[in-house]
């Protein structure tokens, strides 16, 4: 690895240049004023991705857990061998040199957003295709597993899902460390979602919009429309909704073909729009500032 990343981005930044130009997007922030400002200034936070480990009442607690969030039973044991082969890969070092220790210290700083730049890297091309009005690749098996792992990681990786998973079990067990135990529940909720896309037939629907309204999108990109945007009930139903471009949208529906659509109506891309907004966690995003104004008074 070469050196501890010092600013990690939880919305990706190949993303964002959909809504840029010239590396510049409109961004509002809830605590800021609406403003034009460069693509790596948004969805960034410190060693966001830093790994920390599961101690052993945290491995206990999620291994109690792990049998109530519905897994299919080869999902969980897999889960398992997983943390079992990693949660103590970081402390098989005994009184490590100086050298070794900045070594761990950037290892877990950097893996997690290393494995999400390859993950990226592999869909880089379905995003292409999809902005071009091109859904094709999903007719081939791997292709289709490919992009639902990267959507996956999209949906769960945020600051929002950490943030609400953190404040949520910190009201009921403030002993444990919490973050890793995040980690851990965000690799089984990848695999989970994963698992669900692309097992259980679930169809793209690419929505083209043809009107004068732009989709604006935000740092919760992909939003479940079937969930409680306040996070007080947990959702069963999957109906998850990707802005691409700001003319280019994909909702993800189960029991659906393939398809693509035009939206002519502007209040419809106004609805997806809102809900971006009260799915995000602090920041929205837009080509123009004119998109966010509506927004400035409700984020």
């Amino acid at each position: 690895m070469s050196g501890i990343k010092k600013q990690q981005h939880y919305v990706w930044r190949r993303y964002l240049a959909s809504w840029a130009t010239n590396n510049k997007i409109a961004f509002l922030h809830k605590k800021e004023n609406l403003i034009i400002t460069n693509m790596n200034n948004v969805g960034k936070n410190g060693a966001f991705y830093k790994i920390h480990p599961l101690g052993k009442k945290e491995k206990e607690l999620f291994y109690q857990l792990l049998p109530n969030l519905n897994f299919p039973e080869y999902l969980q044991q897999w889960i398992k061998l997983y943390i079992d082969k990693t949660s103590g890969v970081f402390e098989n070092i005994e009184n490590p040199t100086q050298e070794q220790a900045k070594l761990i210290d950037e290892t877990r700083k950097n893996l997690v957003e290393s494995l999400l730049e390859n993950i990226e890297k592999s869909s880089i091309q379905h995003l292409e295709s999809l902005s071009q009005g091109n859904i094709n690749f999903l007719s081939d098996d791997k292709h289709r597993i490919t992009f639902c792992h990267f959507i996956a990681w999209q949906y769960l990786r945020t600051r929002r899902m950490q943030e609400m998973f953190i404040s949520g079990f910190n009201a009921h067990c403030k002993e444990f460390d919490t973050k890793s135990l995040f980690e851990a529940t965000r690799i089984a909720e990848v695999l989970d979602l994963t698992d669900r896309l692309f097992f259980e037939n679930y169809g793209f629907l690419l929505v083209k919009n043809t009107t004068t309204s732009d989709f604006i999108t935000g740092d919760q990109p992909i939003i479940n429309l079937s969930a409680d945007y306040k996070g007080k009930i947990k959702a069963t139903d999957i109906t998850l909704y990707y802005p691409i471009t700001p003319t280019k949208a994909l909702l993800i529906l189960p029991k659906i073909r393939h398809s693509t659509i035009q939206l002519t109506d502007s209040d419809a891309v106004r609805r997806y729009n809102q809900q971006i907004s009260n799915f995000s966690y602090d920041q929205l995003y837009a080509k123009t500032m004119q998109e966010l104004v509506e927004f400035k008074s409700v984020l």
